[in-house]
């Protein structure tokens, strides 16, 4: 039992335990066509990764079916990388997605990532599953209540997320956050706000430390920009579950390619 009174849950995902502090690395492909994907797929072979996550976004499907381009897209993956955790992500163009779609293509997306049965997690932002009427109560739509439901019920777990590219909240309002994901039927909560100054990583780090002692599932928290990056690496002072690298292309400010990663984490560990 922590402080709070509650009991910190791991979550696997497949076979790795993500828990606070675990800091796996989840390494992100933001491929823009097939050829892209199966480059970027052999680029990853042999690398030391925890966890993938496609940037389902990023992808062009000229001339195809977006929907048969995307399942064709999953069987490479898997082929590739069988017994690999899978995050797919669809992100919305307002907390950082690569295309500008309307929701309905979007949900419709995320829909039959979830339904094709191969991925293992996807990351939702929190905005996407609620009601966006000022008069209505703040709850999750129908739509992505089926969506949620439907995912947990494959044994998919959900990754609801906030992105801020502008700033970085209180100490208190982003471990709101935090426990407001959870409150939605998250496995998995994340935050992630721009540092402009290092004072601002700091913040975030106090923040997952906090939500620590308050969650019931694991958290991802990071800061993103250049003043944010050792919050990325800084084991010791941050409780994230998860931390993201890149191979050949980021997918957020301040994401460092997984050499430079794991070289900082490992003399985290040194130390």
């Amino acid at each position: 039992m922590l402080g709070g009174g509650y009991t910190v849950k791991p979550i696997k995902i497949r076979e790795l335990e993500l828990d606070d502090g675990s800091f796996k690395i989840c390494v992100v492909l933001t491929s823009r066509t097939k050829k892209d994907l199966e480059e970027d797929l052999s680029s990853f072979q042999g690398k030391d990764i925890d966890l993938i996550e496609w940037r389902v976004d990023y992808m062009d499907v000229p001339g195809r079916n977006p929907d048969a381009g995307y399942l064709e897209d999953l069987v490479n993956i898997r082929r590739m990388f069988r017994d690999k955790p899978l995050i797919a992500t669809f992100r919305v163009k307002s907390e950082g997605g690569y295309h500008d779609m309307n929701l309905r293509t979007v949900l419709d997306a995320r829909t039959l990532l979830v339904e094709s049965g191969l991925i293992d997690a996807i990351d939702i932002e929190l905005e996407s599953i609620l009601t966006k009427r000022p008069e209505q109560e703040r709850r999750v739509t129908e739509e992505y209540a089926d969506l949620i439901y439907n995912a947990k019920g494959r044994d998919i777990k959900v990754i609801l997320s906030y992105h801020d590219f502008k700033g970085t909240a209180e100490v208190e309002d982003m471990v709101k956050l935090l426990k407001e994901e959870e409150h939605y039927g998250a496995d998995l909560a994340k935050i992630a706000f721009y540092a402009k100054e290092g004072y601002d990583a700091i913040k975030l780090m106090k923040a997952s430390q906090e939500a620590s002692l308050v969650l019931s599932i694991p958290h991802i928290a990071l800061s993103m920009g250049k003043e944010g990056a050792s919050s990325r690496y800084m084991r010791s002072e941050s409780k994230s579950a998860l931390t993201y690298a890149y191979v050949d292309k980021s997918s957020a400010p301040g994401q460092m390619s997984l050499e430079e990663l794991n070289e900082l984490l490992d003399q985290q560990m040194e130390t």
